[in-house]
């Protein structure tokens, strides 16, 4: 059970990443565009991505030191 956990967490962050990725292209075509609005509403949702990555990323370790 542990190394399906495990193996769900690595693709959560593989996904995540990819999302984090295109969102942050997007992002910067905003800002070049000077659609601000647009560029801070990424900026905001990038915000909520990296938080998801970071509890995927505490809850291995926590996992790896318990």
């Amino acid at each position: 059970m542990k190394l399906l956990q495990e193996e769900e967490r690595k693709k959560a962050l593989e996904d995540l990443n990819d999302i984090q990725y295109i969102t942050f292209e997007h992002c910067i075509a905003q800002y070049k565009k000077g659609k601000m609005d647009e560029f801070w509403n990424d900026i905001e949702s990038l915000g909520v991505l990296f938080g998801l990555s970071n509890k995927i990323l505490e809850e291995n370790l926590m996992d790896s030191t318990g």
